[in-house]
């Protein structure tokens, strides 16, 4: 069996995986989703994506994982590319779900279509705390434009509910190294 961790995308926790992390151990693998740094309810905002690295890096480090599949979804997907620079001998596989992979020197910004490179400054410039949070507008038509209107705001509903808003400064942080 395989050892699997999950890495969540921008507006969202840990929790985002239980149905996989669920079905995934029900096969009888071990399955670790931690939650990153700046994310979920109540967690502080005040974090960089270098912090946010940090996080899944300690996280693989405490539980003294090796050998393990990475998942990366969204915006995690430059997270797990980072963490493979750090721990490069103990990743088995590296999967992009639906993910940013940023080249060296660029940051998830700099790969967003030019209309979120336009609308997420302007977003965290209204927030008071300098987060973006989507407009569910946004939300339904880009991100889950495939689900009827019930699905989509069901499932915006998670991403507020969770004020798992993403700290402007982690989608502008340019990657360091590959």
């Amino acid at each position: 069996m395989s050892v699997f961790v999950l890495v969540h995308g921008s507006w969202h926790d840990g929790s985002a995986w239980a149905d996989v992390a669920e079905h995934l151990a029900g096969l009888g693998h071990e399955v670790h989703s931690p939650t990153v740094a700046g994310r979920g309810a109540g967690a502080s905002r005040e974090v960089t994506h270098d912090d946010c690295v940090a996080s899944i890096t300690d996280y693989v480090e405490r539980h003294d994982l090796a050998g393990f599949v990475l998942v990366g979804h969204g915006w995690g997907g430059s997270v797990i590319a980072r963490v493979v620079e750090r721990w490069p001998d103990r990743v088995r596989r590296l999967v992009f779900l639906n993910a940013f992979v940023p080249a060296n020197g660029t940051s998830v910004l700099d790969n967003a279509p030019p209309v979120y490179r336009e609308l997420f400054p302007v977003l965290a410039a209204r927030s008071g705390d300098n987060t973006v949070m989507l407009p569910f507008e946004v939300w339904r038509d880009a991100f889950i434009g495939d689900a009827d209107l019930t699905r989509a705001r069901e499932t915006y509903g998670m991403l507020t509910r969770n004020r798992s808003v993403r700290r402007w400064r982690s989608w502008t942080s340019r990657s360091s190294t590959r």
